[in-house]
């Protein structure tokens, strides 16, 4: 059974993901970049490129072929990842569900340093991506729900984390 890490961008899947993957002592995949490796092209380039959709139904086939790995692993998912049904059923069948909730003001203050490199947020002033980050956090809450764990990197201790896996193994 696989650990898959979901949440909002810039919440820490990746960061946090890797260290606790490696706490646990299992491999870690970040799955963002699995689809660069599988496409030969940044996230940027293939939304440039091909587009949004284009983008989800890549992020579906990478995403399926990695939950049939045989040995479990951490994966760091995409933030929009979950929002897909087909997803989201794949997660939840070979694996742990695993939402990162960071606080809105934390994932603004990191996005405001690296939006440029965000596809859905680049071209965006400071007030218009507050404006479309809040927004975004509302309409993927629904995509969000249904974890098997709650990690609160702000008011949690990462020891909570790595004892889910640890427990799930």
């Amino acid at each position: 059974m696989h650990f898959f890490i979901t949440g909002f961008m810039a919440s820490g899947k990746t960061y946090w993901g890797r260290r606790v993957a490696e706490q646990c002592s299992l491999p870690f995949i970040d799955l963002d970049e699995a689809c660069e490796t599988t496409s030969g092209i940044t996230i940027p380039e293939y939304f440039d490129r091909f587009g949004e959709l284009a983008f989800r139904k890549l992020e579906t086939e990478v995403l399926g072929k990695v939950a049939s790995l045989n040995t479990p692993h951490v994966i760091a998912c995409g933030g929009g990842t979950p929002c897909s049904l087909q997803n989201k059923a794949s997660m939840m069948q070979h694996g742990y569900l695993i939402l990162i909730q960071e606080e809105t003001e934390i994932i603004l203050q990191r996005l405001e340093l690296q939006h440029a490199h965000r596809p859905l947020l680049a071209t965006l002033n400071k007030q218009q991506l507050r404006e479309r980050v809040i927004q975004l956090m509302d309409e993927r809450k629904p995509c969000y729900s249904n974890y098997h764990f709650l990690f609160r990197p702000s008011s949690m201790e990462a020891t909570t984390f790595v004892s889910f896996i640890l427990n799930h193994v």
